[in-house]
């Protein structure tokens, strides 16, 4: 009887350690299920934030070809006026041309002017 006492006592001494252990690994497990809700909180999160750099990303695409429109248009711009000042440059070289012409002509109409004044006095003069 004594055997089967000692034997008792063991089995008891068992189960109180097996309880105990049970109850190490359900602190264990609770603790790593904790850790798990953890990741998958930050899991969440992480794929909030992607989500939000990927709205930035399309917002920067969207400036990027604003700003490519601009400077085509800018580009497009310069060309005119480059355009328009070789016009202009071309337009003062023909009016400096006319207005050389004019003074030429004019030179021309004044020596004519004397010419006919001299020849006038001179008529003058034979009639008188």
């Amino acid at each position: 009887m004594e055997n089967i006492s000692d034997e008792m006592e063991k089995s008891g001494a068992l189960v109180r350690e097996l309880e105990e252990n049970a109850d190490s690994q359900l602190a264990k497990l609770s603790g790593a299920n904790d850790s798990v809700d953890n990741i998958i909180d930050g899991i969440f999160a992480v794929s909030g934030e992607i989500t939000e750099i990927n709205a930035e990303i399309k917002s920067l695409d969207s400036v990027k070809a604003g700003i490519g429109s601009a400077i085509e248009n800018l580009s497009a711009i310069s060309e005119e006026n480059a355009a328009s000042s070789e016009e202009v440059a071309s337009s003062v070289t023909d009016v400096s041309s006319s207005v050389k012409n004019l003074s030429e002509a004019a030179e021309g109409i004044s020596s004519s002017a004397t010419a006919l004044k001299d020849s006038i006095s001179l008529f003058e003069r034979k009639v008188n």
